[in-house]
């Protein structure tokens, strides 16, 4: 439940802090993306395992996602690898909106260990069965606030030492 929990509250927090600046956000498909001003980017919050947040990781087979996807995403990765990566030049006659579906989608990765979190945005390119693992570009999040033993995800599920609770009770009546 910690990882579900940690994903969701993810994705709202970045939404949250993003939506000030003009940012949007959609549900389609169940993916989860804030879509930056101009429309032409979006980035979504996924758990990731291997090297993440490492330089020294390959472009392919280094990073993965944590968790297999779906069919939504092998289509959003396949999509991602026909277009341009993070700041792609649309026509400005443009008459059609793009749809979130058409956005090339960046995945924010976060991998959570005793040593804390780590956290790297890529652009996912392939999936190999139901992962993702091959990325065009991976940007390093090195200005981490996030070290320590304090921020593992799975201390989400320890439960807090029980106190004990003392109801008073007057007796009110005849018996």
């Amino acid at each position: 439940m910690a990882g579900y929990s940690f994903w969701s509250r993810s994705n709202r927090t970045f939404r949250e802090r993003m939506t000030p600046n003009a940012w949007t956000f959609s549900n389609a498909q169940s993916i989860l993306r804030t879509i930056n001003p101009s429309g032409t980017f979006a980035i979504t919050a996924v758990s990731g395992s291997g090297m993440v947040g490492e330089e020294a990781a390959d472009f392919v087979g280094d990073v993965r996602t944590k968790n297999p996807k779906g069919s939504a995403v092998a289509k959003l990765v396949e999509r991602n690898f026909k277009q341009l990566p993070l700041f792609s030049v649309f026509d400005e006659g443009m008459e059609n909106e793009v749809e979130v579906t058409d956005l090339p989608t960046w995945f924010l990765l976060y991998k959570s260990s005793s040593a804390g979190l780590m956290f790297e945005l890529s652009l996912p390119v392939q999936m190999h069965g139901k992962y993702v693992d091959s990325w065009r570009e991976r940007i390093i999040l090195d200005d981490n606030p996030f070290l320590g033993a304090e921020f593992d995800i799975k201390r989400l599920d320890e439960m807090p030492p029980a106190t004990p609770v003392d109801v008073p009770v007057k007796f009110r009546g005849a018996v």
